[in-house]
């Protein structure tokens, strides 16, 4: 088990580093980077309140969602960033941006957060304990997700100010 759980640490902490890599090298915004990153880390926080709230305790499978969710949550921000990005061309001001951006990008981004969401409760009926909470964590984290897409990346913006519109 303690094998197990250094194990997941060193996973997450290897995506953690490999996400600002990836991120750098595909988006080349700091500040999208970093509301990328914070959006992240504050969606694994609250999605492990969130876990330990469901299933009460984290498991040697359960845990396995902190790894999971790095890949998967960012996603949400990587395109909800890039459409920012699009409709800075289009539209005079940031928050104009924003709100286009929040429009284009809720319905479908909330798409894919539910069918991924249910497609891990497909673990829940299992016999296997550590598996079905798995599949719950991983579904709730879907849901914090895409709320911190949506709250923390625009307030990360509005606070610390919008990426650079791009010159096309």
């Amino acid at each position: 088990i303690s094998d197990a759980n250094n194990s997941v640490k060193l996973a997450g902490t290897m995506s953690l580093i490999g996400l600002i890599v990836v991120l750098g090298f595909g988006i080349r915004s700091l500040r999208i980077i970093l509301a990328s990153y914070v959006a992240v880390i504050i969606g694994l926080v609250w999605t492990l309140a969130l876990g330990l709230w469901l299933v009460g305790s984290y498991n040697t499978i359960s845990i396995v969602f902190l790894v999971m969710f790095i890949g998967l949550g960012v996603d949400f921000a990587i395109h909800f960033c890039l459409r920012l990005r699009e409709e800075q061309v289009q539209h005079d001001t940031n928050l104009a941006s924003l709100f286009a951006s929040i429009r284009g990008t809720l319905l479908p981004l909330s798409l894919c957060a539910i069918t991924s969401a249910i497609g891990f409760l497909g673990f829940y009926p299992t016999a296997y304990t550590g598996l079905a909470e798995l599949g719950i964590i991983s579904a709730a984290g879907m849901v914090m997700g895409l709320l911190a897409t949506f709250t923390v990346i625009p307030s990360f913006f509005y606070i610390f100010g919008y990426p650079k519109k791009l010159m096309i």
